[in-house]
């Protein structure tokens, strides 16, 4: 139960959850999420960066900081998933997959 409250209560640091990072950090950060959240988990480690990315935010910030956590998406996730190019077409990064060593 405390650790529940600990988790919703959580305001973490978005300078984590750039998708930007390379495969070996993110899995790493993937592996330190609590195994009491699953789903949370499988989401980080699903193979795309924008996932791992939204994952990050999730566990980052808590329940209660519900806004902060919906800037942490805006700020660092949004930028990389839905960003422009010059012919006005959306850029998708590649799909990466993770790899258990």
């Amino acid at each position: 139960m405390a650790s529940k409250l600990l988790s919703e209560n959580k305001s973490g640091d978005k300078e984590k959850c750039h998708p930007n990072q390379d495969q070996t950090t993110r899995f790493a950060y993937c592996k330190s999420i609590p195994e009491n959240a699953p789903n949370l988990i499988a989401d980080c480690m699903s193979g795309t960066v924008w996932d791992f990315c939204y994952a990050c935010c999730d566990n980052e910030f808590g329940k209660i900081h519900e806004l902060e956590r919906k800037e942490c998406q805006k700020d660092v996730c949004d930028q990389y998933v839905g960003e422009n190019d010059d012919n006005g077409h959306v850029k998708i990064l590649e799909k990466t997959e993770f790899k258990l060593a």
